[in-house]
């Protein structure tokens, strides 16, 4: 009887734990869109205040679209880097709920295998194996966790590094004509 009900103890965790992944990928999901709506908006604020600060400041017609253009691309690589930052928080947050869920079942089912022991001997080498156990699927998620976090970061540089590239090619042009010039 004390196996059966462990038993639907650890489906029960299991459902609850399948429950909180669902409202959290939810809850990254409309954390994820409110960002994009307000980075959309963001970049539509910008055009208009990039136009009047031209109309104001009397720059030419080109002046004024490379102004606008630039502040775009901008305003894009942002835009990108925090679809990216969005992503990586909601894989890495699936990550430890899964992780987590599987070591929370995996002690439950420890707990049992504690609980028909029969001799102390018994008893210390389960605790033993637990003990590493949890040390090492501690040590595997942090490692899992940092990985996700460094390709996270480096998809991120790359959004940004992208729209900054390709400016920075442009800077380099324009510094070489003044050089020709002066």
């Amino acid at each position: 009887m004390p196996a059966n009900a462990n038993a639907n103890g650890t489906q029960k965790a299991a459902e609850a734990g399948r429950s909180t992944d669902t409202a959290a990928r939810a809850g990254f999901d409309a954390a994820r869109d409110t960002l994009q709506t307000g980075v959309d908006t963001a970049v539509q604020g910008f055009q208009r205040i990039t136009d009047q600060f031209s109309r104001v400041m009397g720059f030419t017609a080109p002046d004024s679209d490379e102004l606008t253009r630039r502040s775009s691309e901008s305003i894009q690589a942002v835009s990108q880097a925090g679809t990216v930052l969005a992503k990586g928080v909601q894989q890495i947050s699936q990550e430890w709920f899964g992780l987590a869920q599987e070591r929370f079942t995996q002690n439950l089912e420890g707990l049992n295998r504690l609980a028909r022991c029969q001799s102390v001997q018994d008893f210390m080498a389960i605790q033993s194996e637990l003990i590493r156990e949890n040390l090492e699927s501690a040590l595997g998620m942090g490692q899992r966790v940092a990985e996700l976090s460094n390709k996270l970061a480096n998809e991120a540089a790359g959004a940004v590094q992208g729209q900054t590239g390709s400016r920075g090619v442009q800077v380099d042009r324009n510094a070489n004509r003044a050089r020709q010039v002066g």
